[in-house]
């Protein structure tokens, strides 16, 4: 197998790697509408309630940096498959929470674990397709464009009509 063969992915990358884009954002706004009922069934506690989305955002902001540097060194591929077993563990975590704090915790790894996705999937999709010949504009481009559409669909389905 040719070098230039072998930087090229799967057929899967391109829609795993859209996935993820399109689903990263829930976890960020769909908590903020879930908190009235995080409140009922965990406490109400307002320090710990703003944790449950402060903490995704605040851990996401931060371990942008941190992961960017890392896949430099340890690669994209890895950081994305490092980032979504993150995603699960903290899923299952906040899932499973029996109170506030563990929920917070959990929250905090989802917000590691999703700037570990974004930054692995960003940096695949311009390596991967930027190589001669390949469709490198419109499938670097295709995140966003799943991003506008998700949002216009959130604003549809969302919306009291």
């Amino acid at each position: 197998m040719s070098a230039a063969a072998e930087a090229l992915p799967s057929r899967l990358a391109l829609p795993v790697i859209l996935l993820a884009v399109f689903v990263m954002p829930i976890g960020i706004s769909g908590t903020a509408v879930a908190l009235p009922r995080i409140a009922a069934d965990l406490g109400d506690n307002p320090f710990m309630l703003q944790g449950v989305v402060n903490g995704f955002n605040a851990s996401f902001a931060i371990f942008m940096l941190v992961w960017g540097i890392l896949s430099d060194r340890m690669g994209y591929k890895p950081t994305f498959i490092v980032g979504t077993a993150l995603m699960v563990a903290g899923s299952i975590v906040s899932a499973a929470a029996p109170d506030l704090l563990a929920l917070d915790i959990g929250r905090i790894l989802c917000g590691i674990a999703g700037a570990a996705i974004f930054v692995g999937a960003s940096a695949t999709l311009a390596n991967a397709f930027a190589a001669p010949g390949a469709p490198g504009i419109s499938r670097f481009s295709a995140p966003r464009s799943v991003s506008a559409e998700r949002s216009a669909l959130r604003s549809r389905v969302g919306s009291p009509r």
